[in-house]
């Protein structure tokens, strides 16, 4: 059999190998390529070390003994788990029949809770939560951006800081607005009606038809325009496309290269600038040819 790369002689019965060396698998066992006697009918490795695992426990690479029926690791210490808990490797008595860790320290999570992964803070009402390190009601405050503030109505939210009516009021841009229509948006910091404006590119722009739409910052009725890199235009026939700043009628013209020009019949491509027709000819390096 091969051991370690080494070709050995394969062991009877009840025998094994530990790197390159044979051993008894009856007397001996192998911890991480050390031999060790085995100590009892239940044993185990820790590291290279062997132990009986029906009165020890392999805790963070060391052996202890095992101090109660349910037992755990905390780093390289043994605990009895009915008796500590382990807050952030450290233990700690249990202080209450329920009870959590907040950090390093344990806690009655009865009546205190844990705010800011290390803040022990008492349990302020049924429904709590945490504000940064600091306990709250639920019910009488938000929590906007890391401050308290009282809840000023039954539907309420936060703007920055602060907190506000969000019956009658909207954020916009972390500004406090009225809202002045039932179908209302923000553009910027300001609200709209979205029913009589739009917001174009953080301009307010009224609307102009039944089928409005932006063009940057200004507003057009796309029955009529269309929008071309940023410039409105007037529709020039029913196929229209624009050719970098400017609309033109797809059904007789080419945009080649930002250029305008007259639809070729037959195939039509471009070259460059220049529009062929590609059923007679090629374009060879920007040229127009009958062949290349």
């Amino acid at each position: 059999m091969c051991c370690d790369g080494k070709i050995r002689r394969k062991p009877g019965y009840h025998s094994s190998y530990c790197g390159t060396q044979a051993i008894n698998a009856r007397t001996f066992m192998c911890c991480r390529g050390t031999i060790q006697r085995i100590p009892s009918y239940m044993s185990a490795c820790c590291g290279h070390l062997a132990y009986d695992a029906t009165l020890k426990m392999c805790c963070g690479g060391k052996i202890q003994p095992i101090p109660a029926a349910i037992s755990f690791c905390c780093g390289t210490r043994a605990y009895d788990a009915e008796q500590y808990l382990c807050c952030d490797g450290t233990l700690q008595h249990i202080p209450a029949a329920k009870s959590a860790c907040c950090g390093t320290r344990a806690f009655n999570a009865e009546s205190l809770m844990c705010c800011g992964g290390g803040t022990i803070q008492p349990i302020p009402a049924a429904i709590s939560f945490c504000c940064g390190t600091r306990a709250y009601d639920a019910q009488q405050y938000l929590c906007c951006d890391g401050t308290l503030q009282h809840i000023p109505a039954d539907k309420s939210a936060c703007c920055g800081t602060r907190a506000f009516n969000a019956e009658s009021l909207m954020c916009c841009g972390g500004k406090i607005r009225p809202i002045p229509a039932a179908i209302s948006f923000c553009c910027g910091t300001r609200a709209y009606d979205a029913q009589q404006y739009l917001c174009c590119d953080g301009t307010l722009q009224h609307i102009l038809a039944d089928k409005s739409a932006c063009c940057g910052t200004r507003a057009f009725d796309i029955q009529q325009f269309m929008c071309c890199g940023g410039t409105i235009q007037p529709i020039p026939s029913s196929i229209s496309s624009c050719c970098r700043t400017r609309a033109y009628d797809a059904q007789q013209y080419v945009c080649c290269d930002g250029t305008i020009q007259n639809k070729p019949s037959g195939s039509p491509a471009c070259c460059g600038t220049k529009a062929y027709d590609a059923r007679t000819y090629r374009c060879c390096q920007g040229r127009v040819r009958l062949s290349c």
